[in-house]
């Protein structure tokens, strides 16, 4: 409540359909109502790249579009094709504009240049992106990553760092163990960044919740929420 804008990552198909593709892993769905409540409590921004919004196969998707668009909820991160899923999404308000550049790693779901698809990374393609963005917006502070733990977050940190202006915030949302989040903090902040650190792990049903967070990065970032 009170914020300009709120964003979150569906990672899952909004969808009625029992019709779940066969995959490694499981299916998940939530019912399309889902969208009224996200658009109740105040979510004005939904990201789609993940590798879960094809559970549920074209239905599935469409499914989801149809429920955001009822909702009036935009969205970013899905394209009909690869070049369409590189549009970057901006908001602008008060004469300043900020840019979103949603991406996934590689699995089944990733658009190609002739299937739709959410918008994968690319070590090459998405550095071009992240420049692009902040030539059309206002400086970049906060870059917020939903990596697999391990050292994809290391790469990750590695390639965006070189993008990145002292005192830009990098936020981890994946489910990094906590020893891990400290150690980047360090690294970070070695570079004249900032890193907040967001890592859940599960097991067993049991859920750890580890964070390393600064005193300076936590006055920097206390108005940002990771959904």
């Amino acid at each position: 409540e009170g914020n300009d804008i709120n964003f979150v990552n569906i990672e899952c198909a909004l969808t009625e359909s029992d019709g779940a593709i066969e995959k490694f892993g499981p299916c998940l769905k939530g019912t399309p109502i889902a969208a009224e409540v996200m658009k109740e409590v105040g979510i004005n921004l939904a990201g789609l790249s993940n590798n879960h919004i094809f559970d549920y196969g074209i239905k599935g998707y469409k499914d989801t579009v149809a429920a955001l668009d009822k909702a009036g909820i935009p969205y970013t991160g899905f394209g009909e094709n690869y070049e369409d899923s590189r549009k970057n999404f901006y908001f602008e308000k008060n004469g300043e504009k900020i840019a979103f550049v949603c991406v996934c790693e590689h699995e089944y779901s990733y658009a190609l240049e002739d299937r739709m698809g959410s918008r994968p990374f690319d070590e090459f393609d998405t550095m071009l992106d992240i420049r692009a963005a902040k030539k059309v917006a206002d400086p970049m502070y906060y870059g917020i990553m939903m990596v697999k733990a391990g050292a994809a977050v290391d790469a990750m940190i590695d390639q965006l760092i070189p993008l990145l202006e002292p005192g830009d915030i990098l936020i981890d949302g994946g489910n990094s163990h906590f020893p891990d989040t400290i150690r980047r903090t360090a690294y970070v902040e070695s570079k004249g960044l900032l890193f907040v650190g967001c890592g859940a792990k599960a097991k067993n049903y049991d859920l750890a919740i580890g964070v390393a967070v600064t005193d300076k990065a936590a006055k920097l970032s206390a108005d940002v929420t990771v959904a």
